[in-house]
C-alpha cells in the first residue's frame, strides 16, 4: 500500500502473557524529513445523514441518544442485502474519539442481525467505520460521525 504525503494515525493491539489486551495509538508520518506532528486532523462534525451508499450498497445508522458510559444498541440496516461473515463475525465496528486516543472494536451481537452494543467512554465525537462484507461487491467500509452527551 502507497500512502500519500500526510499524517496517520495506526492501531496496534497488544496481548502480552498474563496482561491485558490493550490498545495502543502509533502516528505515521509520510514526508521526508517532516517531524511526527501533534494532531492536526480537522476537528469531527456530526453526520447530517443516517444514510450512506458506496458502489449501490445503502446502509442506514440507527440509534438512541448516545450518553457517555452508557451501554448502547447500535443498528445497521443494510437495506435487504445479507451480509457475509467476515473475519469470524457477520460486521466489525471500529470507533475512534475525536482525539485518536480511544479505539473501540466490537461485532454483533448476534450471528444474523447487524446489530452491535458500545458503550463510549466520554461525551465528544466519535468516528465510526462499520464494516461489511457482500457476496456481489466484497468489503466495504462505511464512515459515520456522531455526537455523545454528557451523562447525566
Amino acid at each position: 500500500m502507497e500512502l500519500s504525503t500526510g499524517s496517520y494515525l495506526a492501531f496496534a493491539g497488544i496481548n502480552p502473557v498474563g496482561m491485558s489486551y490493550v490498545i495502543e495509538p502509533i502516528m505515521i508520518t509520510v514526508d521526508e524529513g517532516a517531524e511526527t506532528p501533534e494532531k492536526n486532523w480537522e476537528s469531527l462534525v456530526k453526520n447530517e445523514s443516517s444514510t450512506k451508499e458506496f458502489q449501490g450498497k445503502t446502509v442506514t445508522f440507527q440509534h438512541p441518544e448516545l450518553i457517555a458510559e452508557k451501554s448502547t444498541t447500535l443498528f445497521f440496516d443494510l437495506h435487504e442485502d445479507t451480509p457475509l461473515p467476515y473475519l469470524g463475525a457477520l460486521g466489525h465496528l471500529v470507533v475512534l474519539d475525536e482525539q485518536g486516543t480511544r479505539f473501540i472494536h466490537v461485532h454483533p451481537t448476534s450471528n444474523d442481525q447487524t446489530v452491535f452494543e458500545a458503550q463510549f467512554p466520554s461525551p465528544g465525537f466519535y468516528k465510526l467505520w462499520a464494516e461489511f462484507k457482500f457476496a456481489d461487491t466484497g468489503v466495504f467500509v462505511f464512515p459515520f460521525i456522531v455526537e455523545v452527551a454528557k451523562r447525566r
